[in-house]
């Protein structure tokens, strides 16, 4: 908490990590914010590799398709713990807002920027539904480039940070001020 409030500093980040990476004691409502402190911190893939870690059990069930209360089921559960509740969908937003990087800067999403960090991940396809409509984006990644594909729906705005590590970018067009359409971004290294 103390670095999504924004109190920690930055020289503590790694002593954090370390016992963000090592300590599995939060609930499944709860991890939602360890996750967004390591992306905040910038650990990406830390957060993804937790995430599917702390998740796999409910995520690969043979049985349900939803996300538990706790993490475990019937005897295994917190309060014998349900097997469908809202509160164990923090890491959906989480990939949302860091890892896909898409966050309104505006009421409604009039304005938004989108900001990928897709640490280990090659492809992503995801669908942000607005007022205004959906905002779509597809990326992927190879060793050298980045390349997005960005739909912008009429009303509104987007600004595009490709990630340090691509530093050449181009696109179809300015990607500090992206009006309704489709475009394509493409970064290199």
């Amino acid at each position: 908490m103390a670095v999504i409030a924004g109190i920690a500093r930055p020289e503590n980040y790694p002593a954090i990590r370390k016992v963000l990476l090592e300590q599995k004691h939060a609930s499944p409502y709860m991890e939602k914010y360890v996750l967004e402190a390591l992306c905040i911190m910038g650990y990406h893939e830390d957060a993804l590799v937790r995430m599917k870690e702390r998740f796999k059990k409910m995520v690969e069930h043979p049985e349900y398709t939803t996300l538990w209360e706790g993490w475990g089921i019937g005897a295994e559960g917190f309060g014998g713990g349900t097997i469908n509740h809202a509160w164990s969908g923090g890491g959906l937003t989480i990939l949302a807002q860091y890892i896909i990087g898409v966050q309104p800067t505006s009421p409604g999403f009039r304005t938004f920027t989108v900001a990928p960090n897709m640490g280990s991940l090659k492809e992503i396809r995801s669908s942000t539904p607005t007022k205004f409509g959906s905002i779509d984006i597809e990326l992927n990644r190879t060793e050298d480039a980045l390349t997005m594909k960005l739909t912008v729906p009429q009303g509104t705005t987007a600004k595009v940070v490709m990630p340090k590590e691509y530093p050449n970018v181009t696109s179809s067009g300015n990607t500090s001020e992206l009006s309704a359409g489709t475009w394509v971004i493409e970064a290199k290294k």
